[in-house]
Parts: C-alpha cells; sequence; structure tokens
C-alpha cells in the first residue's frame, strides 16, 4: 500500500470528516482560537429559554451554590483580615477598647458559619438554611457598624456627632457577591435592608445637627442605590458567565461519553474489517498519518502492504445453492432481511466454533481457523461450522418458509495462507495461497448439504468423524491437477442430529438493555416448524450488530449527562483552602497557569458581555453627576468640564461596542435566524466591524477601560483640585479656622465623605470589568488609593481635616483612606475568586478541546474504515447517531451498472516451486494493481463509481450507488449527472486496461483484464451481524458475473441492452453471438466494447462531436430495459 494512496484516502476521508463538527467544538474554536462567534449564545434570555428546554435550570442551582460557597469561603477570610487591620489600627491609636472587640467579635462569629454552609446534605435536607446564614451575616454586619455610631450616641460622648458608618460599602457587596443567595430578589432585598437601616443611622444619628441634612441624605441615597445597581449588575453579568460556563462544562461530560463512544467504535469498526494481528500496525499509522497531515512527511506513513502468512490453518469455502434466485424472487426487504438473517447466524457460528470470517462473495461464504492464534483443532472447528452452516440454511429455509431448495455446498482444506489487506480503498481482510484456492474448488466439486474435506483435513480430524471417498478430483481440474484425495463427511444418524441440533446454540441476537447477546437453545426442527411464526419474528428482529450496541451505550451515557454532572459539581475546588493546597495547576497566589503556554491565550479570550461594562460604566457617570449636582456650587467649573468631556467619550464608545448586539437585536428579535447579514451602510459597517473588533481584540478592550477609567478618576480628582484652589484664595491659617468656618468652607465644596463616595464608585467601576486580567485591575486600584490619598493628604488636607470619621480618636483623614483602601481590599478579594473560577473554566476548555481534538481524531479514522467497507452515503447513515438501531439499512435502484474485471496470466505460485515461496512476491505485484486501480476512483470522471470488493484477482465495481435514492424506484436524475452510469463505469473499464498496460510494461508481465458488464434493477444492502458487508445484488449483478467469465482476455463484454444504451451514446459496439451462460436456458446475445490503442471508447462514425456526451433519450432506453426485464424472466431458471 503506498504512501501517496493513502494519502489520497486521508484527504477523501478527511475532507467528509471535518463537515460534522459538533457544537462544542465550535464553540471551541471560538474561545480558544478566536474565531468568530454568535454573541446570542451569551444572551441572558437564551440563556435562560436553553436551561428550560434542557431541564437544567435544578442543577444550574446546584452549580450555583458551589460556586457561592466558594465566594463565602473568601468573604470569612475578608472579613477576618479586615476586622483584625481595623481592631489594630483602633490598637494603634489607643482607641475605645469595645470598638476593636466588637469587630473581632464579627471575625469569629463568621468562621463556624463556614462548616453550616459546607455541609451539603444539611443544605440538601433544609434549603432554607443559606438564606437563614445570609441573614445573619446581614444583621451581624449591620450591628457591628451601625452599633458603634448608636453606642457612642448614647453614651453622649462628644464624638458621638461625628461618627458615621465604616462598612456601608462593603456590606452591601457581601450581600450581593460573597452570600450563598441563588435568587437575585433576595440579595436586592437584603440590599434594600441594608440602605436603609444606613441611612436610618445617618439621619438620626450622623448628620442630626448638619445644616444640609436633606441634601446629604440624597447624596449618600443616590450613592447607596448606585453600590445596589452595580451589585444587581454584577450578579446578572456573572449569571450570564456562570450559565455559559455551565453548559460548556455540561457539553464538556458528553464529549468525554463521545470519546468513548467513538473510540470503542473504532476498536468495533476495525475488528470488522481487520482481525486483531493486524488492527495495532493499522490504527497506529492511520494516527501518525493524521498527526503529520498539517505537517511534511519525513517518513512514509504506511507501509507497502499488511500482509502475514499462517501455517497449520484450514479453511473454510461455502455456497449457497439456489442463491442467484433467491435474489431475484423476494422483495428488496425480503431479501435483506433473509441474507442477513442467513449470514448473521453464519458469523455468531463462525464466532462460537472460533473460526474466522474472510468475507462472502455473494452466494460465496469463506473462513478460516487457526488465524491470527494458532489452533490446534482448526479442522475440527470447520468442519463443526459446516455442519452447523447446513442446518441453519435449513432453519432459515423452513423459518421464512422459502420456495427455493436453498442448500450449502461445504469445501474445507488444511494447509498454509498468507492474509491481510491490499488495496487503496475499501479495504477488505482476505486471503491467498494455493491451499486458498483448493478449499475453494473443494466447495464447487462438492455436493449440497455435504462437508467435503481434503485428506489434509481429514488427518488432523482423528477418528471423530465418519467419512466417505468424494472422488472430487474426477469433478474438478485443479484437484485432479494436484492429485487431491477428497472426502465427504457423514452425517450422524437422524436421533443423533437431532440431539446435536438441540444442543447446538441458536444463533438470534437480540439486545436488552444492557446490550447483551442472549443465546437460547434450538428447539429442534419439529418445534421450530410449530413456532415458526414466533421465529420469524425474532429473525425479522435480527439486525446489524456491529455497532448497534455502541449507539445504544453511546444514547444512554448522553441520558446520563445530568448525572456525571451532578458529580462533576460535587467534586469542584472552589474554595480558598482548595485553591492553595489542590492547586488545580493555578498559582494559589499569582493566579497563573503552571503552563506558561495557557497564558496568553486565555487573555485573548472574546468578551461578549464587554459592552454591558461600558454602558454601566455609563451609568456610574451619571450617578456621580448626580451627586455632584446635589451638593457642588454652580461657579465651580472644572468638574463641570470633567464629566462634560468623561460623558462624552463614553457615548462615543457606546456606538463602538453596542452596534453589532443592536443590529443583531434588531434583525433577529426572536432569536430565530441562523444567518445575519451585515449593515451595508459604510458607516454603520464601520461600527459594526468595530464592534465585533472589541469583542475579538484584548488590546482593545484593554484601551477602552483605561481610557474610562482614567475619565471616572479624573472626574473624582478635579473637584479636590477646585477645593484647594478656592481655599488658597481664602488666604486663612488652617489652625485658626473656626468650627462655623469650617463648615463654610465645606458647604462650598462638595462635602468629604460624598467625594469619597464618587472615589469609591470609580473604584468599584474599575474592579467590574469582568474579563480585564485581576492583576492590572489591581493595579489600577492601588494608583487611584494613592492618588487619592495624595489629594486627601496633601491637596486638599483641610477639607478632610474635620468631619465625620469612624470611630472616636480616629483621625478623619485616615478613614477616608482606610475607607477607600478597605474597598480595593474587598474588590481585589472578589476579583480573585471570579478570576479563578475563570481560569477553571478555561482549564476545563483547554481539557475539552484536548477530547474534542481527540474525538475528531478518531471520528476522522471511523470514517476512513467505516468508508472502506461501505459507500460514502451508507456510511453516513452508520455514523448518524440519532437513528433508529433497529433498522436494517437496504436501497434499491432503478438503474446501476455492474463491472467484474479478473486478471488474467496472473499466478499467485509458480507451479514448479511447490513451496510457495514466490507467493509473497506475487502478493506485491497483485497489491500494486489493486493500488493503481483503486486510485482511479479518485478521478472527478470516476467519482460515482463505487469499488464493491476485491474477490482473489478479480475487482468488482458498480456506478449508479447514488446517495438520497434509497427504496425509490425513479429514473436516473438526468439534471445531476450528465453521463449514463453504463459510460461512466465503461470509461472506468478502460482506464483499468491502461494502468494494467502501464504496470506490465514496468513489470515486464503480460497480464489482461476480462472484463464483463450490465445494468440494471440493483439491490444493496449492508448484512452480516458481527462483520457489516455491503454487497448488490441482483440479476444484473449475476449477469455481469457472467459476462466476465464468459468474456476474453483484453476486452470488455456486455450485456444486449447495455450494447445499446453504448450504441445511443455513441459508442462502438461489436456484436459477439449468442453464447452459452449459466443458470440462463437460452442462449444470451453478449457484444464486445471497442477502443482505441490510448484505452479510449471509440465513437460510431455517423455520430457528431456535439452529439456524442449527449443523453439518452429517456423512452429509448426504457424500452430496452423493459424489454430485456422480460427477457430475463423468461430465460431464468427458477
Amino acid at each position: 500500500m503506498s504512501a501517496s494512496g493513502m494519502e489520497e484516502l486521508f484527504s477523501r476521508s478527511s475532507l467528509n470528516s471535518v463537515r460534522h463538527v459538533s457544537q462544542v467544538s465550535n464553540y471551541l474554536r471560538e474561545t480558544l482560537n478566536t474565531q468568530p462567534t454568535d454573541d446570542r449564545n451569551w444572551w441572558w434570555g437564551y440563556l435562560r429559554r436553553q436551561f428550560r428546554l434542557k431541564n437544567l435550570e435544578e442543577l444550574y442551582l446546584k452549580y450555583l451554590q458551589r460556586l457561592h460557597l466558594g465566594y463565602f469561603s473568601v468573604f470569612v477570610v475578608l472579613q477576618s483580615l479586615l476586622s483584625l487591620s481595623h481592631a489594630t489600627i483602633l490598637w494603634i491609636i489607643e482607641a475605645p477598647l469595645p470598638d476593636a472587640l466588637l469587630y473581632c467579635v464579627a471575625m469569629a462569629l463568621c468562621w463556624p458559619l463556614v462548616f453550616v454552609v459546607f455541609k451539603e446534605r444539611l443544605v440538601h435536607t433544609f434549603p432554607w438554611i443559606s438564606l437563614l446564614v445570609s441573614c445573619f451575616v446581614v444583621v451581624l454586619l449591620i450591628i457591628v457598624d451601625l452599633g458603634i455610631p448608636l453606642y457612642h450616641a448614647s453614651n453622649r460622648t462628644e464624638a458621638a456627632d461625628v461618627l458615621r458608618p465604616a462598612y456601608t460599602t462593603h456590606t452591601l457587596l457581601v450581600c450581593y457577591v460573597f452570600l450563598p443567595l441563588t435568587e437575585n430578589i433576595q440579595a436586592f432585598i437584603l440590599g434594600l435592608v441594608v440602605t436603609l437601616c444606613h441611612l436610618t443611622v445617618l439621619g438620626t444619628v450622623t448628620y442630626y445637627k448638619k445644616r444640609e441634612i436633606y441634601e446629604r441624605l440624597a447624596s449618600d441615597t443616590v450613592y447607596f442605590l448606585c453600590v445596589n445597581g452595580l451589585g444587581l449588575y454584577f450578579r446578572l453579568m456573572s449569571e450570564v458567565a456562570i450559565r455559559r460556563t455551565f453548559l460548556d462544562r455540561r457539553a464538556c461530560l458528553e464529549s468525554n461519553s463521545k470519546v468513548e463512544y467513538e473510540k470503542q467504535q473504532e476498536e468495533n469498526l476495525m475488528l470488522s474489517i481487520i482481525p486483531r494481528h493486524i488492527i495495532d500496525d493499522v490504527r497506529k499509522d492511520i494516527q501518525s498519518l493524521i498527526q503529520q497531515i498539517n505537517a511534511p512527511l519525513r517518513k512514509k506513513p504506511f507501509s507497502d502492504m499488511y500482509v502475514t502468512e499462517h501455517d497449520n490453518v484450514s479453511i473454510l469455502y461455502a455456497d449457497v445453492v439456489k442463491y442467484a434466485q433467491l435474489t431475484v424472487s423476494l422483495p428488496v426487504n425480503k431479501l435483506v432481511e433473509t441474507l442477513n438473517e442467513l449470514f448473521g447466524r453464519f458469523d455468531e457460528a463462525s464466532e462460537e466454533r472460533g473460526v474466522l470470517r474472510i468475507k462472502f462473495l455473494g452466494d460465496c461464504y469463506y473462513c478460516v481457523s487457526g488465524v491470527p492464534d494458532y489452533n490446534p483443532n482448526h479442522a475440527k472447528n470447520c468442519v463443526d461450522l459446516g455442519l452447523d452452516m447446513i442446518a441453519i440454511i435449513k432453519e432459515v429455509r423452513e423459518e421464512r418458509k422459502l420456495k427455493e431448495t436453498l442448500d450449502m455446498r461445504i469445501g474445507i482444506h488444511s494447509g498454509k495462507i498468507l492474509s491481510g489487506l491490499l488495496g487503496v480503498c475499501k479495504w477488505q481482510y482476505d486471503v491467498w495461497s494455493r491451499d486458498v484456492i483448493i478449499a475453494n474448488n473443494m466447495e464447487q466439486a462438492g455436493k449440497p448439504g455435504r462437508v467435503h474435506i481434503t485428506k489434509e483435513t481429514l488427518n488432523l480430524l482423528g477418528n471423530n468423524y465418519r467419512c466417505i471417498p468424494g472422488n472430487g478430483s474426477t469433478r474438478n481440474e485443479v484437484l485432479q491437477k494436484y492429485n487431491i484425495e477428497t472426502f465427504f463427511i457423514v452425517p450422524a444418524d437422524k436421533h443423533s442430529e437431532e440431539r446435536v441440533t438441540e444442543e447446538r446454540p441458536l444463533y438470534n441476537r437480540r439486545y436488552s438493555a444492557g446490550g447483551q447477546r442472549r443465546l437460547t437453545s434450538n428447539r429442534g426442527p419439529s418445534q421450530v416448524r410449530r413456532s415458526g411464526t414466533d421465529n420469524l419474528a425474532v429473525g425479522s428482529r435480527r439486525r446489524i450488530a456491529f455497532m448497534d450496541d455502541n449507539l445504544y451505550k453511546y444514547q444512554q451515557t448522553l441520558k446520563k449527562a445530568d448525572e456525571q454532572m451532578a458529580d462533576a459539581i460535587k467534586n469542584m475546588h472552589v474554595g480558598v483552602y482548595d485553591r492553595w493546597l489542590l492547586r488545580e495547576n493555578i498559582n494559589p497566589f499569582c493566579l497563573t497557569f503552571e503552563n506558561m503556554q495557557w497564558e496568553l491565550p486565555f487573555l485573548k479570550q472574546p468578551d461578549p458581555l464587554f459592552k454591558f461594562y461600558v454602558g454601566c460604566a455609563l451609568f456610574v457617570l451619571l450617578g456621580m453627576l448626580t451627586i455632584q449636582c446635589l451638593g457642588l456650587p454652580s461657579s465651580h467649573w472644572m468638574p463641570w468640564v470633567g464629566y462634560g468631556v468623561s460623558l462624552g467619550v463614553i457615548f462615543m464608545l457606546l456606538p463602538l461596542t453596542w452596534t453589532h448586539y443592536m443590529w443583531t437585536k434588531l434583525k433577529d428579535p426572536h432569536e430565530e435566524q441562523d444567518y445575519i447579514p451585515e449593515p451595508r451602510n459604510k458607516f454603520l459597517n464601520l461600527l459594526y466591524q468595530a464592534s465585533l473588533k472589541v469583542v475579538w481584540s484584548a488590546g482593545t478592550r484593554t484601551a477602552i477601560y483605561l481610557v474610562v477609567c482614567i475619565s471616572l478618576t479624573i472626574c473624582t480628582m478635579l473637584e479636590l483640585l477646585e477645593c484647594d484652589m478656592k481655599g488658597d484664595h481664602d488666604d486663612r491659617n488652617v489652625s485658626n479656622i473656626m468650627a462655623a468656618d469650617m463648615d463654610e468652607l465645606v458647604t462650598d465644596c462638595l462635602a468629604p465623605w460624598h467625594i469619597t463616595q464618587i472615589c469609591s464608585l470609580t473604584l468599584i467601576m474599575s474592579f467590574l470589568f469582568l474579563r480585564i486580567h485581576f492583576q492590572l485591575k489591581f493595579i489600577l486600584g492601588i494608583l487611584i488609593i494613592v492618588t487619592y490619598s495624595c489629594g486627601v493628604w496633601i491637596l486638599s488636607p483641610k477639607i478632610f481635616q474635620s468631619g465625620e470619621t469612624w470611630n472616636p480618636q480616629l483621625e478623619t483623614k485616615i478613614a477616608h483612606i482606610m475607607n477607600v483602601t478597605f474597598l480595593t481590599v474587598t474588590l481585589h478579594f472578589m476579583d480573585r475568586q471570579a478570576e479563578y473560577m475563570n481560569r477553571l473554566d478555561y482549564k476545563w476548555k483547554r481539557q475539552l478541546s484536548h477530547e474534542q481534538e481527540e474525538s475528531s481524531t478518531m471520528h476522522m479514522i471511523n470514517k476512513m474504515l467505516l468508508q472502506n467497507i461501505l459507500p460514502v452515503h451508507v456510511a453516513d447513515w452508520f455514523l448518524n447517531t440519532n437513528r433508529d438501531h433497529e433498522e436494517l439499512y437496504h436501497e434499491e435502484y432503478d438503474t446501476v451498472a455492474v463491472m467484474f474485471a479478473s486478471l488474467t496470466e496472473y499466478a499467485l505460485w509458480d507451479d514448479n516451486g511447490l513451496d510457495g515461496s514466490n507467493e509473497l512476491s506475487s502478493i506485491r505485484l497483485l497489491n500494486q494493481i489493486i493500488c493503481d486501480f483503486d486510485k482511479l476512483l479518485f478521478d472527478t470522471s470516476s467519482l460515482r463509481v463505487e469499488k464493491i470488493k476485491v474477490a482473489g484477482w478479480t475487482y468488482m465495481a458498480a456506478c449508479g450507488l447514488d446517495p438520497g435514492r434509497r427504496d425509490s424506484v425513479n429514473s436516473i436524475n438526468r439534471s445531476s449527472f450528465s453521463d449514463h452510469v453504463v459510460l461512466v463505469l465503461t470509461r472506468f473499464a478502460a482506464k483499468m486496461m491502461g494502468v494494467l498496460q502501464k504496470i506490465n510494461r514496468e513489470t515486464f508481465q503480460a497480464f489482461k483484464l476480462r472484463v464483463g458488464i450490465s445494468h440494471g434493477k440493483v439491490t444493496a444492502g449492508v448484512i452480516g451481524a458481527q462483520k457489516p458487508h455491503y454487497d448488490i445484488w441482483g440479476h444484473s449483478v449475476n449477469m455481469a458475473s457472467r459476462m466476465e467469465s464468459t468474456g476474453e482476455p483484453g476486452k470488455i463484454q456486455v450485456t444486449e441492452n447495455t450494447a445499446r444504451v453504448l450504441q445511443q451514446l455513441g459508442i462502438h459496439c461489436e456484436c459477439r453471438g449468442a453464447i452459452k451462460v449459466k443458470s440462463i436456458t437460452n442462449l444470451v446475445t453478449t457484444y464486445f466494447v471497442h477502443f482505441d490503442e490510448n484505452f479510449q471508447l471509440i465513437q460510431v462514425e455517423n455520430v457528431q462531436d456535439s452529439d456524442q456526451d449527449s443523453v439518452l433519450e429517456e423512452s429509448e432506453v426504457r424500452h430496452c430495459e423493459e424489454r430485456y426485464t422480460e427477457e430475463k424472466q423468461n430465460n431464468t431458471k427458477l
């Protein structure tokens, strides 16, 4: 088998394979290779509908609960860090002890809650526990945060009127991000409760003596509403990402099932074509070729051929008597069912007896015992199988009430063989040797209902069987030439035969839920007749076992995907403990992949949600502007300019990020279209492409992110700068400013805590760009803290020198800096957990990508192998996992051309060397010839030609087995193909002769082809229980075989109706005359097709060139075929 030939085969197979890519593969290609995707897969409504349609909501809630457990564990660590830090600062400044103790108590009370929520059985039994824990945490945080100002107010301390809650923003973020709440409405209600409680304390305690209490409360209300909105936004965006991730993870489990299924399918496919002793070499070479397909081949990927030698084997040839009459007398479906029942039982019997079926050629079924491993009982196994086959065909004949007296003629010989694969395509395991030919002739010289064996086989049987002389040499020239002594096995007496029949298993394959085979004992001929209806029903349910068991298992495995997903959810490592101890191939501190090659592809992932981040930034900017409007004098022009510029920048960014989404929504509001055309307007198309660029370009997204965050930060800092300029203009010493003067100064500027709130909104927004790298966001957060701290401490210290603080003796400026610092830490912890989950998700995608690649490789191999025993459209039918596995495959064609081409002057061995030493070299030459014939199939003019099989040195092919014509008796589709099937196949036969002549010149041989062609109605189907075999049947097939056997070397002989078709097409055909043909009573008129020295078909002179390729008039062809059908029915012996 040549390397170039195998490359052609691979190319042909892979082109068909790559057209069927799974939905998961599409998604992986989009996410890992950054190819265009459909934004609709990320729409919140679309995802929710998918979950409802697939009934996944309950499983999704479990998945969400696991993720929330991870966030809650992060919250406990975060709360401990903030509480200890705050308590430490209070201890350093010698603040009142109750304040520090309260923070420590809150930290201590949070830890037991971890053990409660992580008790999955408890939470599963009492689902309300998660809500109860969440409410307890919120109440605890409210008590701690509001308790301090209320405590000092109740004690009437001097600092009571300047204290405010410290962790308002933190508590609100905890409600929306860190608590184990599965419903958004629950988080929203808790957020409103926190907001109302803090506004109440601010109004009754903090701002009680302030002159502008209502303006300040209004600004705080706007800020709290913004934080609530951002928290709800975070939950919605996270839900979209989590649902998308959930579907991907579930697809990963389905992919695993598919990989395992296709691995098993590949194994069964291999074993159905090639015995196990060759399978490893073939698989290795195929996978090697697939791995090297995208790179230059550095070595020859395939050996010349796969052929091995075996000594001490027995060969059985079996012929079905009256087979030809059976194929033309039964309806299509009955014929396929009968043949499948018959040959399926033969397969099961051969498997039971330890005999390897090689193939069946029409009515001939042959097999070998002693391959691949030596079996000392190989002769006995073949004899027992022969007796079984005679009994089986009798049972089938009686069960199906067949009119034809079907019987078996068995021939067995023992010796040595060469076995393996030949050709480029349609691989078929075969055997060759002189002993194989002797076994074949033993069958031909046998008698119906008898097992015919040679003396070599008899010597291996011992005294287990009674034999009588067979005298086969008197009936066969080959046996006479080699002086073969033959014998018939004498059947046991009637009583013994019935006893053996009762003990012999009834080979009826059925499939239970597990797909296991059941062998039931035969009840004897009389009982078979009494229950013929039952047995016939069993026989009608016999189906191809070759892939159906795996198909059933695959379908069952997909049904268990939810169970597997539940197990995967249970084993998810989402907590802080898991992150540091289990690693998951991710550095727990830097959150980088241990495989650094993953980093860049991870960063380049698309972000279909980025447009929502930009839209949210507009919402935040408007909130900041509202706070400014409520407390900023109109004389401060710098902040207004800053807000105006920032609004202009964001409004410019909106069409650059939203155009693709809005266009898709406008053109497909109901999400029904598969393809949405791009805008034709140039400007609109430019915005459309820009929005796509934003989704797929990480650099573009990062640039937009920095522009948005810098714009928001500038708006915050401009107010500090304006107030600093006003303060310098007053020219007063800060140490001499009285309290009333300070209130006037603060009133002239925005309230200090409102400036800090604006900075807090900037920080929150900078962290809510979810797919921006978390380290960049943390660095930007630190820069904002440093910048703001400089403004507080250096630029405008007098503004932040007095006013509300968190705790007594805690300087106000420090409280402001602690506020933005603690908020940044909270946001960073939240971001780290989100980043960790994103990286886990990406690791799953990587795993899925590897599995999908493996699955695709297996799928290619499966397609290659399956197409080497079945036509492409039949192979596609078998690989369709949605098909009914109880259905038999068969088709009926109205017009098919069939060709048999035999190699004459070819000898497998030299009669002068009886040891067969030159058989291997002869096989190599035969392989070269068949490979060159196969390569003709890849020519564009021969794509409709299907290679059916190679029997010895006879090549069988057909033309007209077109897909999409199953169970159809319609005529040829003239609009699809311009050339008649007879013309296509005849040209193919002439090309084969040209190829053979070239080989003769190169190898100094004198081989010739004897070709026979016929056409007409043909039945095609797949039969065989263990090894599927695609074959065609019908009178046209039989006649094509007879045309070859009665033909002459170097000529193409055709039937009369086939010659009429060629003549109508302008091809010169010469009448040979009437000849005797096997199975036909009357003499049959045949024709020879003429071709020139270049093996081009000779045209009739009176036909113009323009008409040579014209299509035959339908009525004339139909008239010829109908007349020939009538003659066939009259001449066929039934």
